[in-house]
């Protein structure tokens, strides 16, 4: 009887312990020709809360974008974001009668997979979504092969003038 008691104690405090832990949610992109978009939101009830958020891009060179928001119109009901990080790097927060809106001031170049991290407190069923936007950059071979078609095309221009002028 005692083990199971103890058993009992030690599925209990899991279960407790997993119900605050937060689970990496992972963002589609969607959108083409180097601009991508992905969304995501939370319903929280009262409480902390840590959510994280994962994109993982399939292209190496990123500027990221992305804006937070949350609208409480009722006492209690709203959402405080502590701090949102993007890779590590905080975004700004500005209080937005009524809500609140957490962004990046200005496009970030990022490689490789993109971390979204929002800390706060939450009211009753309180929620908040958010957009972030990628456009890819394109690699420095891009440019090279880029300047490299237009000196070709150059050539043969200037190789079809002179060949139009000695006629």
């Amino acid at each position: 009887m005692k083990k199971m008691m103890q058993a009992v104690a030690v599925s209990a405090a899991l279960m407790f312990a997993m119900a605050n832990a937060s689970a990496i949610t992972t963002v589609t992109l969607t959108g083409g020709n180097g601009q991508f978009t992905g969304t995501f939101g939370m319903i929280h009830s009262t409480g902390g809360f840590t959510d994280e958020y994962e994109i993982l891009p399939t292209f190496p060179s990123t500027l990221v974008s992305s804006i937070l928001s949350t609208i409480g119109f009722q006492a209690g009901q709203e959402i405080s974001f502590s701090k949102v990080l993007l890779n590590g790097v905080e975004l700004q927060l500005v209080n937005n009668n009524p809500g609140l809106l957490a962004f990046t001031p200005a496009d970030f170049p990022l490689n490789g997979p993109i971390t979204l991290t929002v800390i706060g407190t939450s009211g009753s069923n309180a929620s908040y979504s958010g957009t972030m936007n990628l456009t890819v950059v394109p690699e420095p071979e891009g440019y090279a092969l880029m300047l490299a078609g237009l000196g070709v095309v150059g050539y043969i221009g200037r190789r079809k003038r002179r060949q139009a002028e000695a006629a």
